[in-house]
């Protein structure tokens, strides 16, 4: 198996998937950078093999990796975060007035796109703040990170309550009015750690 690191060879001990992906992922971490990119044979790495790779010998495969910079790595997807979140709020409004006149069939995508939206800037800040070091105790946007963090996690646990409860009234409160008003927040909040992170702040 042929493994390559940003262009450069990786040497490995036997020739499997979980044996390249581990000295990559050790080359990289001793140069400051993470491993954002794995192809064999030309073809991405699907996730799960990722995850857990196999230990099948593949003598003729060959891995190529690319890296990146964490910290641009993540400010990068904090400001397509804020983006995507920006560009949501006409499906909050569209979701709400669904679930209020009682279309839950039209619903129920536009309520799945502004979870899954929700999801992602949640996971984007938990994980990027891990990654670059920067602590959740630290001040952004006038408040703890953590609060925030809290905060916005308290409401997506409402909003999977009300789901799960078939509240439909508090559904569409938490989709038309709670999730906005926090919208705005997050995308400040969220522009502000990309800025400080490229920065290296």
């Amino acid at each position: 198996m042929r493994v390559y690191l940003d262009n450069e060879p990786v040497s490995i001990a036997t020739p499997t998937l979980a044996a390249a992906l581990a000295a990559v992922r050790e080359s990289a971490e001793k140069n400051g950078r993470v491993v954002v990119e794995v192809l064999r044979d030309g073809q991405p790495v699907p996730q799960h093999l990722l995850e857990q790779p196999t230990d099948a010998e593949e003598p003729e495969s060959e891995v190529r990796c690319a890296t990146a910079d964490p910290r641009s790595l993540v400010a990068e997807s904090m400001r397509h975060a804020a983006g995507e979140l920006a560009a949501s709020r006409p499906v909050h409004t569209r979701a709400a007035e669904a679930i209020q006149t009682g279309r839950l069939e039209a619903a129920m995508p536009l309520l799945s796109e502004t979870m899954t939206i929700w999801s992602q800037v949640y996971r984007v800040v938990v994980d990027g703040a891990a990654l670059t070091g920067i602590g959740l105790g630290s001040e952004v946007g006038g408040r703890p990170l953590s609060q925030s963090v809290q905060d916005l996690a308290g409401r997506l646990a409402e909003l999977k309550r009300a789901l799960t409860a078939q509240d439909w009234s508090g559904l569409a409160d938490s989709i038309g009015y709670d999730l906005p008003e926090q919208a705005s927040h997050w995308e400040l909040l969220l522009h502000t750690l990309s800025d400080r992170i490229a920065a290296g702040r």
